[in-house]
């Protein structure tokens, strides 16, 4: 039996332990195999919590660069406090949930409707600070168009005299 189970290896319809993370990228390229199933994703928070009807969506950034649409009935997308952007890092979170290929609630959308939520780590500031090399550049190319336009107006204008 072990060796049969070594030579076939998991069946692609047998059902998933929800406690194993799942990577993102497979979930959307893979949704076959997870579709209706408990699943579990780790991932960044990011974008907007946007409200609709009686729940919330939150898309979740894996670390695989997959993005996957996360609906959250009621207020469980209310312990996400810091969303990614550019100037943030969201908040880490684990979500478990169904998973949809076709989710015939969301107009066929690809999602996990979530029936946990919890946050592993807090968000944080990026800092982007300037590099003085692009300041030096920035300002020399404004002094430089400026010249330039003064100069064309001189030029103009001794052509008119």
């Amino acid at each position: 039996m072990r060796l049969l189970i070594l030579i076939v290896g998991v069946h692609p319809l047998m059902p998933l332990n929800a406690e194993d993370l799942i990577p993102i990228a497979d979930l959307v390229n893979k949704g076959r195999r997870y579709d209706q199933q408990k699943v579990s994703i780790e991932g960044e928070a990011v974008g907007d919590i946007m409200v609709r009807g009686n729940g919330s969506w939150v898309n979740v950034l894996g670390p695989d660069g997959a993005v996957i649409g996360v609906f959250c009935p009621g207020d469980l997308a209310g312990q996400v406090r810091r969303l990614g952007d550019y100037f943030h890092r969201g908040d880490m979170i684990r979500v478990s949930g169904t998973m949809y290929r076709f989710s015939p609630l969301f107009g066929g959308e690809t999602c996990i409707v979530a029936d946990g939520i919890s946050v592993l780590n807090a968000g944080t500031t990026i800092a982007h600070p300037l590099a003085p090399l692009r300041i030096m550049v920035s300002i020399a190319t404004a002094i430089g168009s400026i010249t330039s336009v003064l100069l064309y107006r001189r030029v103009i204008r001794r052509e008119e005299r």
